[in-house]
Parts: C-alpha cells; structure tokens; sequence
C-alpha cells in the first residue's frame, strides 16, 4: 500500500461494537489497518473535523512515510479494537494520541496499559534525557497507564484558536507606530540569532506561569531547535522584540508549507518588561503575522493554570477549541 486510504472511514457515524472474546494481539498497525485504527483515534471528532484530521494525516504521510511507524494497534478476532499513536518530533520532544477503543470493548485499563507499554519501549529508542510528550485526546484510562508507566504529568493546555482575515492585516506604518508608543521594535529572526532566542527564552521562562515546573530544568536549545526543525516549518515569521538594544521578548509564528493554518508557537516578554501592554501589541503582531502568510486560523497552546494569559487571548479573539496535557519522562 503506497498511500493512506482512508475512503472508507471518512463518513464514519457509529463505531461498530467490538465481538466480545477472542485473540488479543498489540503491534504496530500494518498499511491495511491504518485507516481503521486512525479512525479510533479520530473518533470523538465531527465528522468535518475526522475528514479534515484525514487529510492532514494523509499529507504526514506523504512528507514523511515513517509518520506511521509509531502508530499501534490492538486487535481482537482480526478487527482493529483499540489504537495509540506517537509522533516524534525535533529534540526531545513526541506528539501522543492517547488510546482509544471500539465502543463495547472491555477491560480497556490493561488494553491501553499494553499499548502504552509498546509505545514506550519504541519511543526509547528515539528519545533520550529529559523528554517532554504532549498527549491528545485525553481520556482518564490513557492519562493512568502513562502514570503507570513512571510519566510525569507536567500539566494541562488549553488550545486556542483565532479566526484570521483580512481585518487581522494591519499597515506596517500603523503596527510601527503602535510599537514605538510602546518603546518597542520588532525584527526578524536570522539564523545568527538562535543564540540570542535561547537566552532569552530561559530569561521569559522566569517567573512564568506557563509550565512554572520546568524553570531550570529545561534545555531550551533543545526547545529552540525543535521548533526550527520542525517538518515542513519555517520561521519567516519569527520576531524578535526590543527596547533600545536590549532584547525583550519574542513572537514566533511558525507556518506549514502544505497546512491552511498558523501556530503561535511561543509569545513571551522578560519579567521587567511585563505590565506595559507589550503582550497585548505582541498578540496583536503575530495575528498580523499569520494574516500576511494567508492562513486561515491562528492557534496555540497555553497553559490551563496561566489564567492572565488565557484571559489576555480571549479578549483578543482566540476560543477554547481543544485540551492536551504535558507529560515527561527521563529516557536512557
């Protein structure tokens, strides 16, 4: 099988009740049972959002066919009862989609305990030190078989997402002016940066609320590179922010080359530049930002506890769409 097929399940209303008994068997899912076990994981979605999460996958596949080599399967009689995916990423850094299972399927805490248990031993295999895992679709029997399995559970994201239109491009005179009242400039990011992009996101990570547990502990060239390294990602749209010459903040708005959206990857300002309305105007950029790469929403992941940022968001548009949760673990 050379591509995704994916035909069959794209109208999926009802997920069939799975035959009680029979052989159990936990693997990698082959070529012809990936659209089956893709639907489980899809399937607490509507159907126009299973169809649009097809099409993205199906467009992984074709950038990288070893998308799939981390997607898991549980079998039961030959049919595909419950499914587990993971998507390594630049870094120290995975993608979960928690287990999912066929409705009528029983005992799913050892199920998702086995699928869970093959997934971590092939993530050894592609992680090392301290690694960070961000789980979709949560559920409370996925969330338990990783603490199980000696998984930190660092926190819980809300993502949010804002529409982008031709209202959200501002004239560049008018964003420059509005910066100037603040004292501020913005400049794109060079790759003589990066640098500069890890020390000053160790500096923004201080006294934040976002992940406040990771303060000191984390390798943010490691962050940093994971973002550049992104497949398919550019950082054209990566800003970094200043007062005089001093380095203050960063916008960064990462798009994909095949995807109609953009993601706010990190946002953020030092401890004594906070209190200005800086974040606001920042907020404000990256939505103009995505206008100029003609994407069609703007999303992001923000911390559930951060609650003057959320609110900051929401009053610029952005609504809750969607839950994760952070998960570490220190690897071999």
């Amino acid at each position: 099988m050379n591509s995704l097929d994916v035909t069959s399940h794209h109208s999926i209303g009802q997920v069939p009740i799975v035959p009680s008994g029979g052989p159990i068997q936990t693997d990698v899912a082959l070529p012809a049972e990936r659209a089956a076990t893709l639907a489980l994981l899809f399937q607490q979605h509507s159907t126009k959002s299973r169809a649009a999460l097809f099409r993205w996958a199906g467009e992984l596949f074709h950038e990288n066919p070893a998308v799939f080599d981390g997607l898991f399967r549980t079998s039961v009689n030959g049919q595909v009862s419950g499914a587990i995916w993971a998507q390594p990423g630049p870094g120290n850094q995975a993608t979960v989609w928690l287990p999912e299972f066929l409705r009528g399927v029983t005992d799913q805490e050892s199920l998702a305990k086995g699928l869970v248990e093959i997934l971590d031993i092939w993530l050894r295999g592609r992680l090392r030190g301290l690694s960070f895992l961000s789980a979709k679709c949560l559920n409370a029997v996925g969330l338990r078989a990783f603490l199980e399995l000696g998984y930190w559970h660092l926190a819980d994201m809300s993502r949010m997402a804002v529409r982008i239109d031709e209202t959200s491009l501002v004239p560049e005179d008018c964003l420059e002016g509005e910066c100037r009242g603040l004292g501020i400039r913005l400049t794109p990011y060079q790759s003589k940066d990066r640098t500069l992009l890890i020390n000053l996101s160790e500096a923004i990570s201080k006294e934040s609320l976002d992940c406040p547990a990771l303060s000191g502990i984390r390798d943010y060239g490691n962050v940093v590179d994971s973002q550049l390294h992104r497949q398919g990602c550019t950082p054209s749209h990566w800003r970094i922010v200043w007062i005089d010459y001093e380095p203050i903040g960063a916008v960064l708005v990462s798009t994909h080359n095949s995807l109609p959206h953009a993601e706010l990857v990190f946002l953020g300002i030092v401890p004594a530049a906070r209190g200005r309305g800086i974040g606001r105007q920042l907020i404000r950029h990256a939505k103009h930002l995505a206008a100029t790469a003609k994407v069609q929403s703007l999303s992001l992941n923000c911390d559930n506890d951060n609650f003057p940022a959320i609110s900051t968001y929401q009053r610029a548009g952005f609504q809750s769409v969607g839950r994760s949760a952070v998960f570490v673990k220190q690897y071999e």
